[in-house]
């Protein structure tokens, strides 16, 4: 796996002088599993996802796939302190057990830490059951849920921990996202993370103090340990946050124009299917020539070119083999068609036969695993040879638009798919040639929908905070005054299905979004003519408004929504390894910070061995201090330098990396900064 994000960065200093206790409740474990602090371990589901069970709404659920007890295990990096469990269980009566322990040895061999805290408790069918004990403080939690009546599918809606909440060490703080760029009248919010010792992040809501250097450029407006920065005049001033001692400095930007950065560009091998065999009642005709539809190769170069264009250098889209199949995968009522029933089938009036099957749920059904045998998909997409698969073919075969198969897979426009050896998630896409190039788009841009619901963990255009998701897809009917992209159904002025030739005119913040993810409220006014009033206008542009810059947003997730649409769970990793509290989000960040501070210091050889000279010819000064930061914003040296235009400084005692060099004056006041790469030694 390699790291996508940015390396070469400018980061402002990190100070702190003891460790402090953070004490914070464990009441939003979604979040808690999203950042990755809580591990989650489950029976499989066929219906919902994890997110379900801790979203607070009985309404929604669950479902294991024909498992019963169904097991979730939740591991923390630190003990949670708790004295109750509160589940919902629908659908047939049960029991519920409740264990405990500090390791995972433990709680196998149930042993040393283990705690069984209550076993096979009564369960009601639709009935919140709580149960109480005395105060158990430990770092993993396992709920078993076993269904008693009717069938082995198990239903939970809801699982709780009462008065849950922990106690962390923390050594640094963090400003997300730790670079912000204004335009001019407008706003963004801000918010103080906590790192302890592992580099953990913790949500800082209180003992929060905000400063701001330069008031002319910018104010700001603290709340609930957020902060909301308000533009002013055109410059760069620095966002002070301090906790407890600990502080963190942020260079703040307010620009006429800015263009976040690009993320790298990721390669998509694709494997394309083509399901088109020659007729032998038509002398080898395919059933594209014979009924007048279009080529399938043709239709695939112009959906990898159409689908590059609009991930905007995020994705090259590259397709790495062709499979021309000379046989079908369609089951028809439980038996694989031939190529000269289908064609038969054609040649009916108004397709009689095929509407008639399609009215008769499951009658029609695409062999996945067929396909994927025979060519051993699952094993050329675990090898990391290909990342998806293609298929084009002929209408009424069975497939859906878009369907995800492996470990974790779940709703793709489709259920997810089950019953092969593939261990990585693999994207396998329908496509048709009766139809075009817009279409295509369409069922792909079904398969982002359902990406990026489950990757933002909802999709609710009644909820009062909409996360990003939401806002990217709002259209004024739905969201009425609160217009952005639309969905891939309904444009921003949409008041139906496919409604893309709408003239109808509507305010829409669709524009904001090529700020991502300084999302600010300009509105523009328009109407369908803004991507041409057809359905591939529409298409290409909504897929170019979808973010695929640098760094990660407030919530912790990648401001490059592709990583998740072509590969999620690579996306989920590369969570992990982007950092919030040092990333660069604009290209043009070291001339702006330079000519605004007016000073700089030179350092070279950059990259160097360890041996570095700095040139401080512009920095006026008798008595400065250098200070040195490692890639997580930890402070790894302090020098004095007296008098000196040029210190030679030897730094072989620090490891290979990155890191960022601040030097103050004998005040305190930064005087300058410049970043330093330490090759091998």
């Amino acid at each position: 796996m390699k790291l996508l994000c940015c390396i070469a960065l400018l980061i402002c200093p990190l100070l702190f002088s003891a460790q402090n206790q953070y004490d914070f409740p464990v009441d939003n474990i979604n979040a808690l599993i999203q950042n990755g602090t809580c591990i989650v371990n489950h029976s499989e589901f066929d219906i919902g996802s994890i997110s379900d069970v801790f979203d607070g709404n009985t309404s929604s659920l669950a479902r294991s796939a024909n498992i019963n007890p169904l097991v979730i295990t939740l591991t923390f990096p630190f003990p949670v302190s708790f004295s109750g469990s509160e589940v919902f269980h629908s659908y047939g009566d049960g029991w519920w057990s409740l264990e405990v322990a500090d390791t995972e040895d433990d709680l196998l061999s149930q042993s040393g830490t283990y705690e069984q805290l209550f076993s096979m408790s009564a369960l009601m069918d639709a009935v919140p059951q709580i149960k109480t004990f005395d105060l158990q403080s430990k770092r993993i939690i396992r709920m078993t849920v076993r269904r008693t009546s009717g069938d082995d599918y198990v239903h939970l809606n809801e699982w709780k921990l009462i008065n849950a909440f922990a106690s962390v060490e923390l050594t640094s703080i963090c400003i997300e996202p730790s670079e912000v760029w204004l335009l001019p009248d407008s706003e963004f919010e801000v918010s103080a993370t906590g790192r302890d010792a592992q580099g953990l992040s913790y949500s800082l809501q209180t003992d929060i103090n905000w400063n701001i250097l330069n008031t002319d450029i910018c104010s700001i407006a603290p709340e609930n340990g957020k902060a909301v920065v308000n533009a002013g005049d055109t410059g760069t001033t620095w966002l002070t946050a301090t906790w407890k001692g600990l502080e963190k400095h942020i260079p703040v930007s307010v620009v006429n124009q800015f263009k976040p950065m690009t993320s790298a560009t990721r390669p998509v091998n694709v494997v394309l299917v083509i399901i088109d065999p020659p007729i032998e009642a038509e002398e080898g005709l395919r059933f594209h020539q014979r009924f007048g539809w279009d080529d399938p190769i043709n239709l695939t170069n112009a959906l990898r070119d159409s689908m590059n264009s609009a991930g905007a250098g995020a994705v090259s889209y590259q397709i790495v083999d062709i499979y021309d199949e000379a046989i079908l995968y369609t089951d028809f009522q439980g038996t694989i068609i031939t190529v000269d029933s289908m064609y038969r089938m054609f040649l009916e009036p108004g397709w009689t036969t095929f509407h008639q099957l399609e009215q008769i749920g499951g009658s029609i059904q695409f062999d996945y695993n067929g396909l994927l045998t025979a060519h051993n998909f699952c094993s050329q997409s675990d090898s990391g040879q290909i990342d998806e698969i293609w298929v084009y073919s002929m209408p009424f075969t069975g497939m859906y638009e878009s369907r995800l198969t492996g470990e974790g897979a779940f709703w793709y426009n489709s259920p997810p798919l089950s019953g092969n050896p593939c261990i990585g998630q693999l994207p396998i896409m329908g496509f048709n040639y009766e139809r075009g190039v817009a279409e295509a788009m369409h069922s792909f841009g079904h398969r982002v929908e359902s990406a990026m619901a489950h990757t933002f963990g909802r999709w609710d255009y009644g909820a009062s905070e909409k996360n990003d998701w939401e806002k990217f897809a709002s259209y004024d009917e739905a969201v009425p005054g609160q217009a952005h992209c639309g969905n891939v159904h309904f444009p921003p002025n949409g008041i139906s299905d496919y409604d893309y030739e709408n003239q109808s005119f509507v305010s829409s913040q669709a524009g904001n979004w090529a700020y991502y993810p300084f999302l600010f409220q300009f509105e523009k006014t328009f109407n369908c003519m803004e991507w041409g009033c057809s359905h591939l206008g529409y298409m290409s542009w909504w897929f170019h408004h979808l973010p695929h810059f640098t760094c990660r947003n407030k919530d912790g997730i990648l401001n490059n929504w592709w990583a998740y649409i072509v590969d999620y769970q690579e996306g989920k990793l590369l969570e992990t390894e982007t950092s919030a509290c040092i990333c660069k989000y604009v290209e043009d960040m070291t001339s702006t910070l330079s000519a605004i501070e007016r000073t700089k210091i030179e350092i070279y050889p950059n990259p160097s061995q360890g041996f570095v000279t700095l040139d401080l010819r512009e920095v006026q000064h008798e008595e400065l201090t250098l200070e040195i930061y490692n890639p997580y914003g930890v402070k790894v040296k302090r020098v004095f330098i007296k008098g000196y235009e040029l210190e030679m400084l030897d730094l072989q005692d620090l490891p290979p990396a990155i890191y960022s060099v601040l030097i103050y004056d004998g005040t305190g006041t930064m005087k300058s900064q410049g970043t330093m790469i330490i090759i091998s030694h």
